[in-house]
This record gives C-alpha cells, sequence and structure tokens, in this order.
C-alpha cells in the first residue's frame, strides 16, 4: 500500500508483472481501507514502512489524508 505521493507505480511494474505483487494505492491512515484490505487478503500482520520525505510536514499533518 502506498499513496504514492513521492513516488511512481512505474517504480514497480516489473515485479508486477511477475505476478507476486499485490499493490492498493492508498494511505495507512485510512483505517477504514486498511481493515478491507487486511481482511481481503486475510493478512495478519502489518509492518510499517511508510514515511514522509519532511519531518516537519508529517508533525504538523499527521491526522490529515492526502487526496
Amino acid at each position: 500500500m502506498d499513496d504514492l505521493s513521492n513516488g511512481s507505480l512505474k517504480n514497480l511494474e516489473a515485479r508486477r508483472r511477475t505476478g507476486k505483487l499485490i499493490f492498493v494505492r492508498g494511505d495507512v491512515r485510512d483505517e477504514a481501507l486498511m481493515r478491507k484490505v487486511l481482511n481481503d487478503y486475510g493478512m495478519d500482520y502489518v509492518f510499517h514502512h511508510a514515511a514522509r520525505v519532511s519531518v516537519s510536514d508529517s508533525v504538523r499533518d499527521r491526522l490529515q489524508q492526502r487526496a
């Protein structure tokens, strides 16, 4: 899952072609989406590696959803 605010889906094309990647565009702060993804794919755990480049932006906007 990624909101692609700092990246591009193009960077994942090679992996997507293998059929071994499921990509969901979204924000980890979207609780309803996270629950849906966890349920749809039968996941038990989440390893959170999401980060924003700017620490000050991430602190200031920690609860805002990106469009």
